[in-house]
C-alpha cells in the first residue's frame, strides 16, 4: 500500500471526513461497493447517516454479480429502504438495473466505471510526472490468481504472440518472518509504473476487471481471463458494451491464433467510449447541480 498511498498523496485532495463538516451530497461507487460476501451493503448506503436532508446518489456502483444471493433476507429490506433515499441511482453493470428494480422497486441507469471518465492522455501524463522503470517484456501478464489453467492461458498467447511476458505483482511471501527479511520484494509497484505496462505493452492478458478497463484505454489488443469468484458480471457489462465478449476466455483452448490476430476496431470503441463519458458526466452534473 505503500506506492499507493504515495499516489493519493500526490494527486488526490483528500481531507478526512472531519474536514467537511456535513457534506450537501452523499455518492457512493464504483467496484463492488454493493457486494455482500466483500462488504456490509448496508454501510455503503449510508446506513449509519441519520441526516436524511443530505441528497444521496450512487455512480457505477456495482454488485459483482448479476443477483442478490449473496444478500440476506434483512440485509434486502435495509438496503430497499435506504435506496429510496437516494435521487439518483446509477449502477456499473447492466444486470444491476433488474437487480434494482426488482429487490429495490426502483429504475437505475447504467454507466461506466469512473476510471473510464478520463482519457490516455489523462493517465499519460500521471506516467511522464514520474520516474518509471524501462519494461521487461511487452507482454504484459496482469493476472491476479496463478493457476495452473491461468499459467497455461498466458504461455499461449506468449507463444502465439511471439512476445516476452512480464508482470508487476511482487511474490507472495511463504510467512511474516519472510517478509519482514526482505519487505522490499514485495512492495506493490508504483500506480504510474502499473499504467505504463498498460500503455507501453504490445498485447495484454489479464483476469482484472481493472486490467481489462486500461488495455480499453489505451488501446491495447489484450485477452481478458474470466473469474467467477471475483464476478464475470463485471467482464461480460463492460465488453458488451464495446462489442468486445469475445475476447473473455477462461481455458486455453479458447484462445486460437484468429482471435490474437485480430484487429480490434478501435476507432468505433473509442467513439462508443466518447459517449458513455457524455452520459456519464449529464448524469453527475444533474444531481452536483
Amino acid at each position: 500500500m505503500r506506492e499507493t498511498s504515495l499516489f493519493i498523496k500526490r494527486y488526490i485532495d483528500y481531507q478526512g471526513n472531519s474536514s467537511y463538516g456535513v457534506p450537501d451530497l452523499l455518492i457512493v461507487g464504483s467496484d463492488q461497493v454493493w457486494r455482500a460476501s466483500y462488504i456490509n451493503p448496508v454501510d455503503y448506503l449510508f446506513g449509519d447517516v441519520k441526516d436524511d436532508m443530505q441528497k444521496r446518489i450512487s455512480y457505477a456502483a456495482s454488485f459483482g454479480t448479476d443477483s442478490l444471493t449473496e444478500y440476506s433476507t434483512e440485509q434486502i429490506q435495509a438496503t430497499a429502504g435506504l435506496a429510496k433515499k437516494f435521487s439518483g441511482v446509477s449502477v456499473r453493470e447492466e444486470s444491476g438495473i433488474a437487480i434494482v428494480k426488482d429487490n429495490w422497486g426502483l429504475d437505475a441507469l447504467h454507466h461506466v466505471d469512473p476510471t473510464l471518465l478520463l482519457s490516455a492522455s489523462d493517465y499519460s501524463k500521471l506516467i511522464d510526472d514520474e520516474p518509471t522503470a524501462e519494461l521487461e517484456g511487452s507482454l504484459f501478464a496482469y493476472v491476479l490468481d496463478r493457476s495452473a489453467n491461468n499459467n497455461a492461458i498466458i504461455e499461449k498467447i506468449e507463444k502465439l504472440t511471439n512476445l516476452k511476458q512480464f508482470e508487476l505483482m511482487p511474490k507472495e511471501y511463504r510467512s511474516y518472518i519472510d517478509f519482514l527479511r526482505n519487505k522490499e520484494a514485495y512492495i506493490m509497484p508504483k500506480v504510474e509504473q502499473w499504467l505504463k505496462s498498460f500503455r507501453d505493452a504490445e498485447f495484454v492478458v489479464t483476469d482484472s476487471f481493472h486490467g481489462t478497463v486500461f488495455s480499453i484505454i489505451f488501446n491495447k489488443p489484450f485477452i481478458a481471463v474470466g473469474n467467477k469468484a471475483r464476478g464475470i458480471a463485471r467482464f461480460t457489462s463492460l465488453l458488451g458494451m464495446f462489442g468486445l465478449e469475445h475476447r473473455l476466455v477462461s481455458a486455453p483452448e479458447q484462445v486460437t491464433k484468429k482471435l490474437i490476430d485480430e484487429k480490434i476496431d478501435w476507432a468505433a470503441v473509442n467513439k462508443k467510449v466518447a459517449a458513455e463519458q457524455k452520459r456519464s458526466k449529464e448524469y453527475l452534473k444533474r444531481h452536483l447541480g
